[in-house]
């Protein structure tokens, strides 16, 4: 069924190489999931360089190119801990 409507938008669209859903929905779910990653990155990096105590939140954040509010959160995080 998926591929006659790929088929079919082809021909509306005239693109004889049209993306179809299932390729769609995959190409999304993985650049979600890359997101997420240099997100959950980001995070642990902070994280652990708060934990050295060698540099100052405004060092990290400078350094690693993380918004403050994120290094502040964590902070926050790790000292109620």
């Amino acid at each position: 069924m998926g591929d006659k409507f790929d088929k079919e938008i082809g021909v509306i669209t005239q693109n004889s190489a049209s993306m179809g859903i299932q390729e769609f929905i995959l190409d999304r779910a993985t650049r979600q999931g890359i997101q997420e990653g240099k997100e959950q990155l980001m995070e642990e990096l902070v994280r652990n360089n708060l934990l050295k105590k060698q540099l100052s939140p405004e060092q990290i954040a400078e350094i690693l190119g993380a918004p403050m509010t994120l290094v502040l959160a964590i902070k926050k995080d790790l000292e109620g801990e």
